[in-house]
């Protein structure tokens, strides 16, 4: 008997599905909401921060709005570079001061929620805000910002960006504003000038709009903005123009700009080849960041918004030019792509609200397969990023692996007075911690040092050490673990390592005298992320400092949401465990490989190595357990193999031994050794025949350690015979 349903089931079934799709938009934002908060849960990527937040300080106590570049350290640095943030420097050495890092991680949340709250405004004014795809094209955008979220004035560029396109595009979808709305255009240029340099990509879009307005005019005035409202459009746009002048350095900052970004456009790329975020999305490094699967996801979704468009041959040339350009430098330069996020996603939503009617209509079959599909686009793109990120190195609330916090202070209670030395890396912070008291080598700024950047370069490279470091000649280094000449240091006569913290090592001249009961190694405690851990734990064994290594991997917690920090904290136990047995604490070496098996019960290897530490301290039926463990894993497993077939030939167990010598026979019947240890064991037998007989095929498969054959007692046995004196006395002449 078929059993169907009650007729209140379906219509309660049905209610649910209705009441699902009213709310689904809710669920969307919500998701989108999370992958905010999980993806930017992310300390300082960089040092710029510190030295911005030093210019803001120096600002203030100067009370001037033009800092001065030579300062902060002791080596040339050039001081004509122009560098006009003042507004965000200020403003981020204020916050900072006012509730430290927890302030500036709220502020960069407030700028993707900004995003987001003007992305439904405007979704809600084009009666879009409820449309799945609106929740789309918001989640790539956010997923295409982490290089405009960075702490630091660049994170001003972003809103800015925000700000100017929302506005843009509103004016395109409600023609009846009131005209003084175009005059906020050149306000926001004002302040974007005076806060960070990416106010040239600012002009940039402007610049598109304004050509795309003129080609509108000309040939498609269906596109065009109203006669009304245009003439306020242009004038707004030379106003524009005009307030690239209001900044304290007048005409010389904008013509500074476009000399860089386009005059000497190609040099100054060439200045930056090096730097991770001046290489294009293809770079290997760019990889894990999906921006080439991003782009072809919104360049696919734009084209079939206006594709109704594209068919007629009429297309918005504001809207064609600006994609084309912004396009281009989101392929060329990875910190250039959110400027691309933003512009793809309001202009999304505005084709979305002049697209067919196919695309918004309910009713409409082929509707229900685009609502699967963007559902479960979205549900694909969130979980891999909430995945991901949890997983990355850089992850939390917290400064960063290179900020040398500890070792900043360390300086500061120790050497002071002294002449420092310090990578790139480590610069920022110690600019921004040490000044005035010590100035620093070189740090994140870069201009000031280009003059003599390459001499640097070679240095970092291995290139002549002894001739940089007598030509900058320094009491003291402050280096992080990334730096490529540590082991230089290390191994050097006149260096002598001081101190080494989470973020790096200090050494000083070997002359130089420091109190004897002062601590040389950071307190490391529980907050060390695994990453950090990682490069420290490398560090302390390459010193042998085997107390600080074991202290380092007692902390490491296995992660099995995370195979790479899984299988990093795996290699931290056996780094440990290969240390402490090459220092022959066997106990210890045993316990680290025990650890790394809980971790993952699979590595043969690793009961292979228990198992000869076991041999070593004469516990033989232990180490026949590990051996026979890896066996289980891997019968064919050629070390395991060996070790038992050695294990019963001590003991006298020649069966056995015999055993696992066959095996390895079946596994390479090539392999000569194994047929003189065969030999050796029927000799041990005095079952001679045998013996010769597997020695003459030990020989024949290429076995010619003569030495051996002469001396080796298990051979005693095969001595007299005619085939040991006449055969391998004349091959072993």
């Amino acid at each position: 008997m078929i059993v169907r349903p009650s007729e209140r089931s379906l219509k309660k079934m049905f209610k649910s599905v209705i009441r699902f799709n009213k709310y689904l938009h809710v669920v969307l934002i919500i998701l989108v909401l999370i992958t905010i908060g999980v993806k930017y849960t992310e300390p300082l990527k960089d040092g710029d921060l510190w030295f911005q937040m030093a210019y803001g300080r120096y600002l203030l106590e100067n009370q001037t709005l033009i800092p001065d570049h030579t300062i902060y350290s002791w080596t040339s640095a050039q001081g004509d570079e122009i560098y006009c943030a003042w507004i965000t420097q200020i403003l981020l050495y204020f916050l900072y001061q006012t509730g430290g890092l927890p302030l500036l991680f709220v502020l960069r949340y407030l700028c993707l929620t900004c995003f987001v709250m003007l992305v439904w405004i405007y979704a809600k004014k084009n009666k879009l805000s409820q449309h799945p795809i609106t929740w789309l094209v918001c989640l790539l955008g956010t997923l295409m910002s982490p290089a405009g979220l960075l702490i630091k004035p660049e994170m001003f560029s972003y809103i800015y960006m925000i700000a100017a396109v929302y506005l843009w595009f509103y004016i395109k979808s409600f023609h009846n504003w009131k005209c003084w709305h175009f005059y906020l255009f050149p306000l926001l240029l004002i302040v974007w000038v005076n806060s960070h340099g990416g106010v040239i990509f600012g002009v940039t879009f402007l610049g598109t709009i304004f050509l795309g307005e003129i080609l509108n005019n000309l040939l498609s005035p269906q596109e065009s903005l109203s006669p009304h409202i245009r003439k306020h459009f242009f004038f707004s746009m030379f106003l524009c123009g005009c307030a690239l002048f209001v900044n304290p350095y007048g005409w010389e900052y904008p013509a500074q700009l476009i000399q860089n970004f386009v005059i000497h456009r190609q040099t100054k790329i060439d200045d930056f080849m090096s730097v991770g975020a001046y290489q294009t999305i293809f770079h290997p490094d760019a990889k894990w960041q999906h921006f080439l699967e991003y782009l072809i996801i919104s360049v696919s979704l734009l084209i079939n918004f206006s594709w109704s468009k594209i068919k007629k041959l009429k297309p918005d040339w504001t809207i064609l030019l600006m994609n084309i350009v912004f396009v281009l430098l989101y392929i060329r330069f990875i910190r250039a792509t959110y400027f691309w996020a933003i512009i793809f996603t309001f202009n999304s939503v505005y084709l979305l609200s002049c697209a067919p009617d196919w695309v918004q209509n309910n009713k409409k079959n082929i509707y229900k397969y685009i609502r699967v599909c963007v559902v479960l686009t979205f549900l694909f793109l969130f979980g891999r990023s909430a995945i991901e990120s949890l997983c990355k190195p850089l992850f939390g609330f917290w400064i960063n692996y290179v900020s040398p916090v500890k070792e900043a202070e360390f300086i500061r209670e120790n050497l002071l007075g002294l002449r420092l030395g310090n990578d790139y890396a480590s610069g920022a912070y110690l600019l921004w911690a040490l000044w005035p008291d010590s100035k620093v080598f070189i740090d994140a700024r870069y201009f000031p040092y280009k003059e003599w950047f390459d001499e640097y370069n070679e240095f970092l490279s291995g290139k002549h050490p002894d001739q940089f470091l007598e030509k900058y000649s320094c009491d003291t280094w402050c280096l992080t673990y990334d730096f490529p000449g540590l082991g230089y240091f290390r191994k050097s006569s006149d260096w002598k390592l001081a101190y080494y913290g989470p973020s790096a090592c200090i050494f000083i001249r070997n002359n130089i005298t420091l109190p004897e009961n002062l601590d040389k190694v950071a307190d490391f405690d529980d907050k060390l992320k695994i990453y950090q851990a990682v490069r420290i734990l490398q560090w302390s064994l390459s010193i042998d400092d085997l107390d600080t290594a074991q202290n380092i991997v007692s902390r490491l917690k296995s992660n099995y949401i995370c195979p790479r920090k899984k299988e990093l904290v795996l290699k931290a136990h056996i780094e440990l465990g290969l240390a402490l047995e090459k220092h022959q604490q066997v106990e210890e070496a045993i316990a680290e490989y025990q650890k790394a098996l809980k971790i993952n019960s699979r590595k043969t290897e690793l009961y292979n190595k228990i198992g000869n530490l076991y041999v070593k301290k004469a516990e033989y039926n232990k180490a026949i357990e590990e051996f026979n463990a890896a066996l289980s894993i891997d019968p064919g497993f050629i070390s395991a193999l060996q070790n038992l077939a050695i294990i019963y030939s001590k003991n006298n167990e020649f069966e056995l031994s015999l055993k696992y010598l066959n095996k390895m026979k079946k596994l390479q019947p090539e392999n000569a050794e194994i047929y003189y240890n065969i030999s050796c064991i029927y000799a041990r037998q005095n079952k001679v025949k045998e013996s010769v007989e597997w020695i003459r095929l030990a020989i024949e498969k290429g076995f010619d350690d003569w030495n051996l054959i002469r001396k080796d007692p298990d051979l005693d046995n095969i001595r007299i015979t005619e085939y040991y004196r006449e055969v391998v006395d004349i091959f072993s002449e």
